[in-house]
């Protein structure tokens, strides 16, 4: 990392929306590398999730079950929910 305090502070969430579940190879990880590097270089946490590796309702309330929302695997959703991968 540099030595700017520029991006001290801010953080990237970026979402792979690849087909290919974990761990298998993602062309699509792979473009965001370079993006992601970049930014890593320059001080911003990053944080990564490949959408497909989690049951992600849609809907726009936190609680999609208060209005009527299953999965199609029969869980409930209460929203998408996510960890950062890297500090």
């Amino acid at each position: 990392m540099t030595g700017s305090t520029a991006n001290d502070g801010l953080r990237a969430l970026f979402v792979s929306c690849t087909l290919e579940p974990s761990p298998g190879l993602s062309h699509t990880e792979g473009l965001m590398r370079v993006a992601t590097e970049i930014m890593r270089i320059n001080g911003v946490l990053i944080d990564e999730i490949r959408a497909v590796d989690h049951d992600i309702a849609p809907g726009v309330y936190p609680d999609m079950r208060e209005h009527g929302f299953q999965t199609t695997r029969g869980r409930s959703c209460s929203g998408a929910s996510w960890r950062p991968t890297s500090s």
